[in-house]
């Protein structure tokens, strides 16, 4: 049984998990800071938009689409997950895993993390040497260009406008106290820290149905004393928690799973959506500040989330071969597949960047031919908020294992 506790050492909040009332001398100690978002279960779930209504958690029998094919499947036939997170009461809610993504705005960069994504190091390589560290933009003849919130967005799936992205570990007296259902303890309860993701290396895309639980997996819950409508949620919860760590937000060892994500995973696991666009540019843009501010960048051993690099290539300099697969509001689905990227030799490369196509630079704005006005009361739509935060200048920020990134975000240089 592991035992949580608040304590100090040398002026720093630690959260103490040890094994059993003796076990003080090798517990496992995790820096903890203030939270900027407050209890993960005093904050109530995101309301859901006027697209996903809230009787779709109710109405058991609706359509849902195939990852894997365009055709459709009764809900009669998903995998149905029962909480009452989503209400005080002790009132039955049935929705699905699907719903749960939705809800959190996050399906399709889930989707788009089941793919491989292929690049070229000669058109890598180009694109480091041609950015500018300073002001985080790329420079070629046609003028600036840089990747934008609305990009990640667009490309990536990735939410720009909800909750703040705050990884903490949270001390004890919120483990044990606000979190009645064992949500976060049941991931702290087990960790180490050399816990390690053991994902596929090369996903392609493909899902399969879930078998049911062994004898020892339920073991577990009922030692952790998880209720049974919950455990589906926490498992969604512990996948998410990997998908941060290693697809969204990579940081320090390769594969890690690090235990601040776990608070912001059990949050989204029942509907609360989060701004990940900005952390996820933060890390991009500090990413590409290390590889081109490094006297040897080959050697530069820089962790970020490169694939949405990919991603927005290839939206805006075709860098790839025609792909099979598809996702409408995820562009970078459809550059998945291994041996799917065009190659170049290094001065090719140059030049197809110095070369680019002023068409294709609008390809992802927002286009209305009637003249609009946005007033700021609450009631706009979610893709038209997401879009205005897109055009204004600020500052990016990301608070990732105890380190701070303030990147600029400049989007009146490259905005056209």
């Amino acid at each position: 049984m592991a035992i949580f506790a608040d304590t100090i050492l040398h002026g720093q909040a630690l959260l103490s998990i040890a094994e059993g009332q003796n076990a003080s001398d090798e517990a496992l100690l995790l820096p903890v800071f203030d939270p900027v978002i407050g209890s993960p279960f005093s904050c109530q779930p995101a309301v859901a938009d006027l697209a996903h209504p809230r009787q779709w958690f109710i109405d058991t029998t609706a359509d849902l689409h195939n990852l894997t094919s365009s055709a459709t499947i009764p809900s009669s036939k998903a995998l149905l997950l029962q909480s009452s997170l989503h209400s005080k009461d002790d009132a039955t809610e049935h929705f699905t895993l699907l719903e749960k993504l939705l809800e959190a705005r996050i399906y399709g960069a889930v989707y788009a993390s089941l793919f491989t994504y292929d690049h070229d190091a000669n058109l890598i390589k180009s694109f480091c040497e041609h950015w500018c560290p300073s002001i985080n933009t790329l420079h070629i003849p046609a003028g600036e260009l840089s990747i934008s919130l609305w990009d990640l967005s667009y490309i990536g799936g990735l939410p720009v406008f909800g909750k703040f992205y705050d990884e903490v570990i949270p001390p004890a007296r919120e483990l044990t106290g606000v979190d009645e259902n064992n949500m976060l303890k049941s991931k702290y309860s087990n960790i180490s820290p050399n816990d390690q993701s053991e994902g596929a290396s090369r996903p392609t895309g493909h899902t399969s149905m879930p078998s049911e639980r062994t004898k020892d997996e339920e073991g577990a819950f009922n030692e952790l004393g998880i209720k049974a409508r919950l455990r589906e949620e926490v498992y969604l919860a512990a996948f998410l928690s990997c998908w941060l760590s290693v697809f969204v937000l990579p940081n320090g060892k390769a594969n890690q799973i690090r235990p601040t994500v776990f608070k912001v995973a059990s949050m989204m696991a029942h509907g609360s959506t989060f701004s990940l666009a900005v952390p996820v540019l933060a890390s991009v843009y500090h990413g590409l500040k290390q590889i081109s501010s490094s006297p040897t960048p080959s050697q530069c051993h820089a962790i970020l989330p490169i694939h949405y690099i990919y991603g927005w290539l290839g939206n805006y300099f075709d860098t790839y071969l025609p792909s099979t697969h598809s996702q409408p509001s995820v562009r970078m689905v459809r550059l998945a597949g291994e041996k799917n990227a065009k190659h170049f030799i290094a001065l090719a490369a140059r030049e197809l960047l110095r070369s680019v196509d002023p068409s294709r630079l609008s390809s992802l704005a927002m286009s209305d031919k009637d003249k609009r006005l946005m007033v700021d009361d609450g009631k706009q739509f979610h893709f038209w908020t997401a879009y205005t935060i897109s055009l204004r200048s600020s500052y990016l920020t990301l608070c990732c294992d105890m380190q701070y990134i303030v990147e600029s975000y400049s989007p009146h240089r490259f905005s056209r």
